[in-house]
């Protein structure tokens, strides 16, 4: 018997406020969002979705108050849209409608302020309504005009340092965060343009995912943690995402100490949840 495929874990942090929003996937048609309070690590239901939300094309605002996300359902007229939310929850307060699942979602340049994904080569979204109050930036975040996961991971203190390999159409970038002086998370981020990757070992992961590495200043081999699918740095702890739980953990000059199993998200299934909006 197959085993069973953990849920899907991706993290967007509020860059000025204690708190994030995790992206629960599984089965592959179905999302949920989930409210983490990173000071004492508490967690809140939102809302669910019957589809596909592109964590890497959505963000949360600095202080942690609106979404803006890109989602997709297998079918129907309108299956495709950009919304703009109150965190945690999904209830659009603005709603852009979109006919395929190119572009879309966005960043936020202030807690007032987002940049909009689209690209006019590639289909335009039709507006719908706005209620949000916030405005819309024209100006990308950024020195250039990158894919919105590169610009926000570059954003939120993360350092381009090489392309690790290049096969075909499969394409790895390096991105390294400093933990202390000596510890340094690595963050691997996968792509491919067409088909699946290359290793079976990535077989429920699709054609873009990441890894990890924890890279150590003293020479010695690197760490490595194929199985984080997110990670983060949050002050003197490390965050990561693993099979469908969410851990914390200290590092001292033995690696990883202290780790703890902040939240299992396996066992959760649809609710229907109204938004309190």
């Amino acid at each position: 018997m197959d085993k069973a495929v953990p849920a899907r874990l991706h993290v967007l942090i509020a860059r000025e406020s204690r708190t994030a929003v995790v992206l629960r996937r599984g089965p592959s048609n179905l999302v949920c969002t989930m409210g983490w309070n990173l000071n004492d690590d508490s967690f809140r239901l939102g809302q669910w979705l019957k589809g596909r939300i592109y964590e890497r094309r959505s963000d949360l605002s600095p202080d942690g108050r609106h979404m803006i996300y890109f989602a997709k359902r297998r079918s129907g007229p309108t299956n495709a849209w950009t919304a703009i939310s109150r965190a945690p929850y999904l209830k659009a307060e603005a709603l852009w409608f979109k006919s395929d699942s190119w572009d879309g979602g966005g960043l936020f340049t202030s807690n007032s302020s987002y940049w909009f994904n689209e690209n006019p080569n590639n289909g335009l979204h039709r507006f719908e309504f706005d209620n949000s109050h916030l405005q819309m930036d024209p100006y990308f975040p950024g020195s250039k005009r990158l894919d919105p996961y590169i610009a926000r991971i570059q954003r939120d203190g993360w350092k381009l340092k090489n392309v690790e390999k290049a096969e075909g159409l499969h394409v790895i970038l390096a991105f390294d965060k400093p933990i202390d002086e000596r510890w340094t998370l690595r963050k691997l981020l996968h792509g491919k343009v067409t088909g699946r990757p290359r290793n079976k070992d990535h077989r429920n992961r699709g054609t873009s995912f990441d890894e990890h590495l924890l890279l150590d200043g003293h020479d010695k081999a690197p760490l490595d943690l194929p199985e984080w699918e997110w990670a983060d740095v949050d002050g003197q702890r490390l965050l990561w995402a693993e099979a469908g739980k969410l851990f914390s953990a200290q590092i001292s000059d033995k690696g990883l100490t202290s780790v703890r199993e902040l939240h299992d998200f396996n066992p959760m299934s649809f609710e229907p949840i109204e938004a309190p909006y």
